[in-house]
Parts: structure tokens; sequence; C-alpha cells
């Protein structure tokens, strides 16, 4: 039961380190499909509230993303046994990875877009 609720809450804060990524995606699409022109800045962005919690969830990235590697490293010490929880390192790792990823890449320059 421990190990179980430790791979799944690795799971969960590995997908709360890449869900800044879906949130930017949503504020480029708001802001595509506002009907006005396409903010210069993402801070003249009309939607406020969307900005922040993308700005918050951005900068709480690398503390998500080290505590599901710290949970996957207990469910992996407390089983003592990698090939029952491949698996769910597997995941957690692509979805850690996806936020480096994503800055390295910079698609449409929509990180640069956020960040400036």
């Amino acid at each position: 039961m421990k190990i179980t609720i430790l791979r799944w809450s690795s799971v969960i804060a590995a997908t709360l380190s890449a869900t800044w990524i879906f949130l930017l995606t949503a504020l480029v699409l708001r802001c595509s499909l506002a009907g006005g022109p396409f903010p210069v800045l993402a801070k003249f962005a009309p939607f406020r509230e969307h900005f922040g919690v993308t700005d918050r969830m951005l900068s709480l990235f690398p503390i998500f993303a080290l505590v599901a590697m710290v949970f996957m490293g207990l469910a992996w010490y407390s089983e003592r046994s990698f090939r029952s929880n491949y698996k769910i390192a597997i995941i957690c790792t692509v979805l850690v990875s996806m936020s480096p990823v994503f800055v390295a890449l910079n698609p449409g320059g929509y990180f640069s877009w956020f960040l400036s």
C-alpha cells in the first residue's frame, strides 16, 4: 500500500511539473481566439488570472520535478526492485523531461513571449 501511494504521488508530482506547458498553450490559444490583436507581451494578455497561474506553475516546476524523483526513489528503495517500478519511472521521466525540452525547443517562440 505504501509503495502504491509513493508511485502515484510521484506521477502526480511529475504531472504537476508539466502542467505549465498546457497552461501556456491554452493561454496562447485564448489570446489568438480573443478577437483582438495578439498581445506583444504575455503580461499584456487580457487573461490576468490565467497568466498568473501559468507563471506560478512555471516557477514551481523544478520543485514538483524534484518531489516526483524523490517519491520515485523512495518507492524504488522500499520495493528494492526496479522491475516493479519501471513503468512508473518511465512515465515520471517523460513528464519531468517535458519542461526542459519545451524550454530548449521554444516552439513558436511562445516561451520567449511568455518570459518577456
